[in-house]
């Protein structure tokens, strides 16, 4: 996947453009498929169902706040993305703060929205043993088997994969400027500042990443 990203990536910032259009279009149309799903089959009785002593000012409750930060942190994980882009983004200075600001507040009302849909069919008692029960089975699949069925959950299970997909396109698209942007001031070695004779882009910087992420999953390498 990482040397398929790489391949996809391996043209000029136009047409990568449109390519993340469609991986788009794909992600939110699987989260709206989520929401829908749970809003119309919503419990609020499940939604809004607390373990007792659930906020109670203890060293559970900070461990639990802190491992809940932790995903949430990553769920956020990119919203800085278009700042590695700034040299080919069209008026950096107007769309690169809305991008910002507007990436923050989306994925803030999805992220409680999705959850809340998810928790109001799927009890949260279920929901925390199905990682560990070796049915194959997790948090999405489990929700869209409840309501769907079976089909529902193997459909959502490759929308996932496509969504996971999605960010590693993204994120690799952006970090691949980091080296390429630090080799221009000086800062790093020159010869990632060469670009693609024709398409003009970074394409030592990318290559470079690509391999190096390749590395990394094959030798299970700390990201």
């Amino acid at each position: 996947m990482c040397l398929f990203a790489v391949f996809l990536l391996y043209r000029r910032i136009t047409a990568i453009g449109r390519l993340s259009k469609l991986l788009w279009v794909v992600v939110m149309g699987t989260i709206g498929w989520i929401i829908f799903a749970g809003l119309t089959h919503f419990d609020s009785s499940r939604a809004f169902d607390f373990p007792p002593g659930a906020f109670t000012l203890s060293t559970g409750f900070f461990h639990g706040l802190g491992s809940a930060m932790l995903i949430a942190t990553y769920d956020y994980w990119g919203y800085y993305n278009v700042c590695f882009l700034g040299d080919e983004v069209e008026d950096p200075g107007r769309n690169i703060p809305r991008a910002l600001l507007l990436s923050i507040l989306l994925v803030a009302g999805l992220y409680i929205v999705m959850n809340l849909s998810i928790l109001a069919v799927v009890p949260w008692r279920e929901m925390n043993g199905a990682g560990g029960a070796g049915s194959g089975l997790y948090v999405v699949s489990l929700f869209m088997q409840r309501i769907y069925g079976s089909w529902a959950a193997k459909l959502v299970t490759g929308l996932v994969m496509w969504t996971a997909f999605a960010s590693v396109f993204s994120l690799m698209l952006g970090y691949s400027r980091v080296p390429y942007a630090a080799a221009l001031d000086g800062n790093y070695f020159r010869v990632f500042a060469r670009v693609h004779p024709k398409h003009r882009f970074p394409s030592v910087s990318l290559i470079s990443l690509g391999g190096w992420l390749r590395c990394s999953v094959f030798c299970g390498s700390p990201m």
